[in-house]
């Protein structure tokens, strides 16, 4: 598995490590190996009665299912079909029109540019308090926002490569742990929510995320 994030590491960091191993990240590139230029086509044929979009059958969102089944045509058709299911089955293609201002508002995530002009997003994770949310019976509040939240990135992806000409395939994040608390956000409920949303963007995501930065991590991880 692919984990190149980037920590400003201190002690203890074992359960942000844990989070972040479970995801594979994309591979270091915005554009594509001779094999997947001779690939994607073929994918393309096998998978693209079950688009609901239009974007769901161009290169940059194909290969990242590809690149998650390895190369391996009947594998990544498996993965993407799948996910044409779960789409359909939770709507997800009217996900954004959902409204989500409470958790906009309190736990924003800004979409923007890196240096080298590179979509990039920074999301202030610190500030979410999982334990009350879930504590509150928000557990599918919180999956659900985190989900808004990928789909605003892949989105923001073809919005940016459809502006700029330029095929961006994936996003760089930056995630800002000022004010994580072990007891807010390691509790066992807790953990079990960010598994979840974990698997969330593993399964109906991959590799959206080239690197994760990751600042202002306390010595209390």
């Amino acid at each position: 598995m692919d984990t190149r994030s980037m920590f400003i590491w201190n002690k203890q960091t074992s359960t942000v490590l844990f989070l972040f191993l479970l995801i594979k990240l994309g591979k270091p590139q915005d554009s594509y190996t001779p094999q997947e230029l001779e690939l994607l086509p073929l994918f393309r044929g096998m998978v693209k009665s079950g688009a609901t979009q239009a974007y769901m059958i161009e290169n940059k969102y194909l290969v990242r299912f590809l690149r998650a089944g390895d190369h391996n045509l009947h594998t990544a058709e498996k993965l993407i079909k799948e996910n044409f299911k779960w789409r359909k089955d939770n709507d997800i293609d009217n996900f954004l029109t959902r409204d989500f201002s409470y958790y906009e508002n309190r736990y924003p995530i800004l979409y923007s540019y890196d240096r080298r002009g590179r979509p990039a997003s920074s999301s202030a994770i610190g500030h979410i308090n999982p334990r009350k949310l879930l504590l509150n019976g928000k557990h599918d509040e919180l999956r659900d926002y985190f989900l808004y939240l990928y789909e605003k990135g892949v989105n923001f992806l073809h919005k940016v490569s459809n502006e700029t000409g330029k095929e961006f395939i994936e996003i760089y994040l930056v995630a800002d742990m000022a004010g994580y608390n072990v007891r807010t956000h390691a509790c066992l409920p807790c953990i079990t929510g960010w598994i979840e949303i974990a698997l969330g963007y593993e399964r109906h995501y991959p590799q959206l995320a080239y690197k994760i930065i990751v600042v202002n991590m306390s010595s209390r991880f």
